[in-house]
């Protein structure tokens, strides 16, 4: 089959990102015709892509920001790939890209799907956008055959707010690829390190990470904080303010494998999320891990078994939290245990890619159905 993939952002690279890599990679490996529409001219994306021997044509008019004269002539742009390239299906990733891209589709005839990597309209999200996406996401679901969400929780959260229908909707967890080689995390290893993949914006919620690991600076620790972004620079200065810059690292965006090894255990601190890949990657290598009861991540972490969950913004619970983990080795290679054989049960990269292609071939059989 012929798959053409589009994503708004090739400026920054996220969790979306690396999904559509992946996915489009080995949709490729085993045959399919794929192509990527990227928006922008330039970012670290591309090399990324080429990396992985993909096909990728830059889209300049798409960008994040809403620019009516922009999106307009990227609607334009976006038909004229769909009229060449005629894929049997179109796969949109990210909300902008998701937008406008079904709606090119739609005017095509062609068959489309939407991963929502996280809704737009998420807790989180400040109200006036919210509620803008809301009715977008309600009239762009007339313009595709599938919504695929990565978690249950945003399924729910799309059915509540009227977009498409439930049978329309589907869940499907992401997966990630085996590590290279065999190596695990050793979570009883002392002093701890700590680790955060995260980029440094408003999604993330370092703030409340960085309050928290003031309250337990009584016991030993230090922490990698791995990614860049607008914020770097006032978290920095917070953790100075903290007396904390001896013990908390901010290395920039790095390749996270080696940290992830290195460290006994993972946090995920957020204002939002899908189901984000980064967890995945820490249960995978056997850590324990702490995270927000945000999008998906309750469904990766079993509270009290192989990590804890806490609440958005909760500064006093995730520093308890953290404490009870920091002090016993012993918890965290079992929570670290627990967290991979649940990745090997549920979150396995081939188990994704038989669900996805499943998922193509039923759209492609039920033809060109929207209204």
């Amino acid at each position: 089959m012929k798959l053409l993939y589009i994503i708004t952002r090739s400026d920054s690279i996220g969790g979306a990102s690396l999904h559509v890599r992946d996915l489009a990679a080995a949709m490729q490996h085993r045959g399919h015709d794929v192509h990527l529409l990227v928006g922008g001219t330039e970012g670290p994306f591309f090399p990324i892509l080429a990396k992985a021997g993909l096909s990728v044509t830059p889209m300049p008019n798409l960008v994040r920001p809403v620019s009516p004269w922009k999106d307009i002539r990227c609607i334009g742009d976006l038909q004229n790939q769909i009229r060449v390239r005629t894929p049997n299906v179109v796969h949109c990733h990210s909300s902008k890209a998701g937008i406008l891209g079904r709606y090119a589709a739609h005017r095509q005839k062609t068959p489309a799907i939407f991963s929502a990597h996280g809704w737009s309209f998420t807790d989180g999200i400040p109200a006036r956008s919210a509620a803008a996406y809301r009715i977008l996401e309600r009239r762009a679901a007339n313009w595709c055959d599938k919504i695929l969400c990565g978690c249950h929780r945003d399924r729910e959260m799309g059915l509540r707010a009227g977009i498409g229908d439930k049978d329309k909707i589907e869940t499907l967890w992401y997966g990630i690829r085996d590590l290279d080689e065999a190596r695990m995390a050793e979570p009883a290893v002392a002093p701890p390190k700590m680790v955060m993949v995260a980029r440094f914006e408003q999604q993330k919620d370092h703030a409340t990470l960085i309050d928290a690991l003031g309250r337990v600076k009584d016991i030993p620790w230090t922490i990698d904080l791995v990614g860049d972004g607008s914020l770097l620079p006032a978290m920095k200065a917070k953790s100075t303010h903290l007396g904390l810059a001896n013990r908390i690292n901010f290395v920039g965006a790095q390749p996270t494998k080696e940290y992830l090894l290195n460290s006994q255990l993972f946090l995920l601190i957020t204002n939002w999320e899908g189901l984000p890949l980064s967890t995945l990657e820490a249960m995978q290598v056997g850590l324990p891990l702490i995270g927000t009861d945000v999008g998906g991540i309750p469904e990766q972490i079993s509270d009290g078994q192989s990590g804890y969950i806490v609440p958005r913004g909760d500064v006093e619970r995730l520093a308890q939290r953290l404490r009870i983990l920091l002090a016993d080795g012993d918890l965290r290679a079992r929570f670290g245990a627990a967290g991979k054989a649940r990745f090997e049960a549920d979150f396995r990269f081939e188990r994704m890619i038989d669900r996805v292609e499943a998922v193509y071939q039923r759209v492609i059989d039920s033809g060109y159905e929207k209204t």
